[in-house]
């Protein structure tokens, strides 16, 4: 059995790893949406991994996104492309440990008993010749969180059953204890041994590729989005750009009689500062000179100079994971004079 967890987009990385240490199964299957930020950095995979080793979880990936898949990968965790890919690899490991556990557990007479003892092992006590390998017949990669140590198993004697004689006189002891279906025990055996030397050449005479990913990294500069806010919109249309709005009228009369003064009012555009902060583990950042910001009043900014943000830091060790943002403080000019 295994608990299949499903993350958001926008979960954290501490989110993924609280919900691994109260899985209810030792495996757990992880399933990534395109876009997740757990999956932005192979470090996060890392994590994710020394946290289900800490819990003694076994930790599978399963995540439709390609650049997720070979981030989880060469972390050394398993990955699937799709949940029910995941289901089938489940139902097929349940029916192989079935298989193995009937071919182990098989007894009663003294010809079951010499079969389980063929599957089990040879004269020296090692795995039978159908015995798959782990991490290496099952075509998935090697994980970390599996539990590696050799199952125990015990060779139990076959003992002879008293045997009774009720033939004719003159027949020799020997032929009257002969037993029954030697032919299909002799061929069973003889089909076992071939699919193991087939296992074993597979995994030793296929070739084999490592393949390494390497991404195209492109700067992109400031991208200006016009947003109309339209009173007639019932809902938001990112395509168009427009939002739904409110129209208030607030009337505003004034009257009176005042004296010139001869003075001349001159407007001046006004002054601020901007706190740019980056919680982001896996990027940094850099806001160039003229990047335009706004208030909720709808008055615009332009940054003076370009400002760096570093990546942000991770601390700690799981489950006390903390990430600690960095921060930058520049100074902004309105872009129109006026308060």
């Amino acid at each position: 059995m295994a608990t299949i967890v499903y993350l958001d987009a926008d979960d954290e990385i501490t989110s993924a790893a609280s919900r691994i240490r109260s899985a209810d199964d030792a495996r757990v299957g992880l399933v990534l949406p395109f876009g997740s930020r757990v999956a932005t950095s192979r470090i996060n995979f890392r994590l994710l991994a020394r946290e289900a080793l800490a819990s003694g979880r076994r930790l599978d990936i399963v995540a439709p996104d390609a650049s997720a898949r070979a981030l989880a990968a060469s972390a050394g965790l398993p990955v699937f492309a799709s949940v029910g890919e995941y289901e089938a690899a489940l139902d097929a490991d349940d029916a192989a440990a079935e298989t193995t556990a009937g071919a182990g557990a098989a007894g009663g007479g003294p010809v079951a008993g010499a079969i389980g003892a063929a599957a089990v092992g040879g004269p020296t006590g090692g795995a039978g010749a159908g015995a798959p390998i782990p991490g290496q017949g099952d075509g998935r990669p090697i994980d970390p969180s599996r539990d590696t140590v050799p199952t125990q198993r015990q060779r139990v004697p076959i003992t002879e059953p008293a045997s009774h004689d009720y033939g004719a006189p003159g027949v020799e002891e020997g032929s009257r204890r002969r037993r029954p279906g030697r032919g299909p025990i002799a061929a069973l055996l003889v089909l076992l041994l071939v699919l193991g030397a087939g296992a074993v050449a597979a995994v030793t005479v296929l070739p084999s590729a490592d393949i390494t990913v390497t991404p195209h990294i492109e700067t992109i500069g400031p991208i200006s989005f016009t947003v109309t806010a339209d009173p007639a919109a019932t809902a938001v249309d990112p395509a168009a750009g427009v939002i739904p709005a409110t129209t208030l009228s607030i009337p505003v009369t004034a009257s009176g009689e005042f004296k010139a003064t001869g003075k001349k009012v001159v407007r001046e555009k006004a002054k601020g500062a901007v706190r740019f902060t980056n919680c982001d583990p896996s990027a940094s950042y850099r806001i160039p000179a003229g990047t335009i910001v706004g208030t909720r009043g709808g008055t615009g900014f332009a940054v003076d100079e370009e400002t760096f943000l570093p990546v942000a830091v991770i601390a700690g060790t799981p489950p006390n994971i903390t990430v600690r943002c960095t921060t930058s403080e520049v100074t902004v000019t309105a872009d129109q004079a006026g308060e």
